[in-house]
């Protein structure tokens, strides 16, 4: 049976499922910020894991922060500190 938009919709409220994001430590062009916060706008989030790395994860978790602050931020620093954000997680 085809579930409709509305049902989807509510399916993926109902089941909070958190997210996980890496990327490069150049960070993000601005065509890719502007992509990356139009999908957390509409994402039904409740949780974002990051390997707290300088770059794409820092400036993931800092907009995330900016524009969703009820999302529970969690990190998971990288074993060399060089490579460190350093940012606060919940």
């Amino acid at each position: 049976m085809k579930k409709s938009i509305e049902e989807r919709i509510q399916a993926v409220k109902d089941n909070h499922m958190p997210i996980g994001i890496t990327g490069t430590q150049d960070g993000m062009t601005e065509f890719q910020f502007n992509a990356v916060k139009g999908l957390f706008e509409l994402m039904f989030l409740t949780e974002i894991h990051a390997g707290d790395c300088v770059g794409f994860d820092a400036e993931c978790i800092t907009l995330m922060k900016e524009i969703r602050p009820e999302v529970k931020t969690v990190g998971h620093p990288p074993s060399n500190p060089s490579k460190r954000a350093f940012l606060e997680y919940d």
